[in-house]
This record gives C-alpha cells, sequence and structure tokens, in this order.
C-alpha cells in the first residue's frame, strides 16, 4: 500500500526528500543503435537511453531527488495539483501536498512494478491504491524497434467506477551528453497555444500566443500531436511524437531539458478531466525516433 515505506512517507510531505534512486531489477532492451535500461522499484523509471553508445538522460547521482533523472511517468494525474485535492461529481478527495499546497507528478513511484521482459519489449503493470480515491490499473509498454523507443500507457477502472485521470512522462534530456564543455541539444516544437502560469506554478486558465524561452511551460497542440525536435548538432536527432494534447517544457536547468507530453494540462483532471469508465480505457503514447548525424 501506499505511505507503507519510508521513502514514500517522506517524498508524500515533500517532494525534495531524500531519495535512494534505482534498487534492485534492472531490465534492459538493446537493438544495434539503442539501448534502453528501465528499474520496476523505481516507478517504472527508465534510468538509460543510449543512443549508439550515449547516455542521453540525466543520471542518478547521491543528493537527486525523486523527480530529478531518468525518465519517469507521471499517473494517475500529471504535473502538480492544485492543493492536493481532486474534486469530482461534488465530491473532494484530499490526497496529499508535497510541494507548497500542490501535489507533484503523480504516483507511480509508490510500488513497485511488475514487469514481464520480452525480446523487444518490456510490460510493467501497477494498480494505483490509497491515497487515489479510484483503484485503477496501469499498463505500461516499452517497445524499442530499430532506431525507435515506443512508450504507451493504459489506464483502466478495476472497480466499476468513472473517474478522472491523466497520464503522461516526464524525461531529463542532457544538454551536453557528449561532453563537449558546453550545451548542444537544440529544441523545436510548433504549438498551438501555451497556458499562463500563475504564481502558485498552475495554469491560470487564460490561453496565450507562444513565446520565446527559457520555459517552465505548459503547450497547447489542438490535434494532439504534442511533438518536439530535439537536435545535438553533428550528433544526433530525435523526434518526439504523441497522441497527447500537453506538452511541458522545462529547460532552466544547466545540465538538462525536460520536454513532457501529457494527455492533459497540470491540475487538468480538476479543471479539464479525462474520464475513464467501467470496461474501457485511457491510453497516452509517445515515440521517439532516432536519427544518427551530421545533422547541422
Amino acid at each position: 500500500m501506499a505511505f507503507e515505506s519510508l521513502k514514500i512517507q517522506q517524498l508524500s510531505r515533500a517532494f525534495d526528500a531524500p531519495w535512494p534512486g534505482p534498487e534492485g531489477q534492472i531490465v534492459t532492451l538493446s537493438t544495434p543503435s539503442l539501448h534502453v535500461a528501465v528499474c520496476p522499484k523505481d516507478g517504472a523509471r527508465i534510468v538509460s537511453l543510449r543512443h549508439c553508445g550515449t547516455e542521453l538522460l540525466r543520471q542518478y547521482e547521491p543528493g537527486r531527488k525523486a523527480f530529478q533523472y531518468g525518465c519517469f511517468p507521471m499517473i494517475p494525474w500529471v504535473g502538480r495539483l492544485r492543493n492536493g485535492t481532486i474534486s469530482f461529481a461534488g465530491k473532494e478527495y484530499f490526497l496529499y501536498q508535497n510541494k507548497g499546497k500542490n501535489a507533484m507528478h503523480g504516483m507511480a513511484h509508490f510500488d513497485d512494478w511488475d514487469c514481464e521482459i520480452f525480446p523487444s519489449k518490456l510490460v510493467l503493470t501497477n494498480e494505483v491504491r490509497h491515497p487515489w480515491p479510484w483503484p485503477c490499473k496501469v499498463v505500461y509498454t516499452i517497445e524499442l524497434k530499430e532506431n525507435v523507443l515506443a512508450l504507451k500507457l493504459e489506464l483502466e477502472s478495476t472497480h466499476g467506477k468513472t473517474f478522472p485521470v491523466d497520464a503522461g512522462w516526464h524525461p531529463w534530456f542532457l544538454k551536453d551528453p557528449d561532453k563537449t564543455g558546453q550545451a548542444q541539444l537544440r529544441l523545436s516544437f510548433h504549438a498551438d497555444s501555451m497556458c499562463e502560469t500563475g504564481s502558485d506554478e498552475l495554469p491560470t486558465g487564460r490561453i496565450m500566443n507562444p513565446s520565446a524561452g527559457p520555459w517552465d511551460d505548459c503547450f497547447n497542440f489542438d490535434t494532439s500531436n504534442a511533438g518536439a525536435e530535439l537536435v545535438y548538432p553533428g550528433r544526433r536527432s530525435i523526434a518526439i511524437r504523441s497522441n497527447c494534447p500537453a506538452l511541458v517544457v522545462f529547460d532552466k536547468q544547466p545540465d538538462a531539458t525536460c520536454v513532457n507530453p501529457m494527455s492533459g494540462i497540470p491540475n487538468g483532471v480538476n479543471t479539464d478531466p479525462h474520464l475513464i469508465m467501467p470496461h474501457m480505457k485511457m491510453s497516452a503514447e509517445m515515440n521517439l525516433t532516432f536519427s544518427e548525424g551530421p545533422i547541422f
């Protein structure tokens, strides 16, 4: 159950609580050009992603916090949840608060995930439980296809209830993975709009035209095809494509940039809920296609 372990008790009180990093089994997938390592016990986090031998994700090191490395799934909400509370069908459900008055990045890290290993894919499963008020099953498929990393999250009601959910990913892409001594990453995307962010770090409800970076912002894609291009000139490019309508970009740290496809905006389970019903699934997908340089 959630809150059973000391690390989760601490994390539910403070997002920057001490965190042990990857523990237990590390499972891997490889193609000639790609290598992926996943830790089921660390919230089904991708702890390593290598292209042609070069690590592309920020790694855990002592002192790093739970939300500061690798690529982790966000379920059953994404980003910040206002006041740590869900309002649905006339009722309010308080979960916890671990960043000011808000709750951060969902509960994927609350339990160990089960993992089935196949030649070219991993299928990880978990059931979201207390303090989330509606038990739901999550199936997370991680698959390698030559130069493509395909990720899929499926959420399903397991107790005959209808309720709001969101899902997404939070990858930390290194800005200088080739260790040239200066940031190499060039990021581009073509959003239709962006959310105004308030002093509480949540969308205000006002929609604006996209602005220039640096960003800690949520962008909207009207046709539900959130995507971005990450280019390391002369080395490689990564094309991100998703069926999600929202993309959070955070590039204010010197060593890494977050590019987060999400099925809804932060606090969207309250402001614009996506509902799953009995015997129906909600699915979020993200594909990363890698191309080798020279790229200018």
